[in-house]
């Protein structure tokens, strides 16, 4: 038991280390990818030391942990963080240009990462239920897994989305899965 609680504990502080490390390496003025590297991978040893010591109580505790760090590192920016301050804008013999807002770029963008982005989670969700169906869990475990994964891959899949600034990509990043997820669905629908 004692182990056991020494892990959960130094799953913890892995854990809320890593929130810290990617706090200061996302508020440097060029990405410093190694540095990213070792708070991800510092984050990923807190979930699973929090994992093996207690399963799935292990890991809400180590993840209410990161939370709670990134929510005081959240309120300290917000306290200490001044507004820019911009000057009034010159009144002139002519009106101030306007920038272009891009509209369809964003509204594309929006499309892509929120229904679309949905739409494949869902068919990956789906997909693994069919597979798990196939691989003799109850169908209890299987919905289960779907609620899982779901929410999970559509994050993941907003991230990769908003990370990727070229369109080509962003619709490969979806069209994959998407179509290896239709492959394993209908895998899991034949007899």
């Amino acid at each position: 038991m004692a182990g056991t609680l020494a892990m959960l504990w130094a799953g913890s502080i892995l854990a809320g280390g890593a929130v810290l490390a990617l706090r200061l390496a996302w508020g440097r003025p060029m990405r410093t990818w190694p540095v990213l590297a070792c708070a991800w991978a510092l984050l990923a040893a807190g979930l699973g030391c929090g994992g093996l010591a207690h399963g799935a109580w292990g890991l809400a505790v180590v993840s209410l942990v990161t939370m709670a760090v990134a929510g005081l590192l959240l309120l300290i920016a917000a306290t200490t963080t001044a507004g820019k301050t911009r000057r009034p804008a010159e009144r002139g013999g002519h009106a101030p240009r306007q920038e272009p807002r891009h509209i369809m770029r964003r509204m594309t963008t929006f499309l892509l990462v929120v229904p679309l982005a949905f739409v494949v989670a869902l068919l990956g969700g789906l997909a693994g239920r069919g597979l798990a169906g196939l691989a003799g869990w109850h169908e209890a475990d299987s919905n289960t897994l779907t609620l899982f994964a779901v929410p999970l891959f559509w994050a993941l899949l907003a991230v990769a989305l908003l990370m990727t600034g070229v369109r080509q990509r962003q619709l490969t990043l979806l069209g994959v899965p998407a179509l290896g997820s239709l492959v394993l669905l209908l895998m899991a629908r034949l007899p």
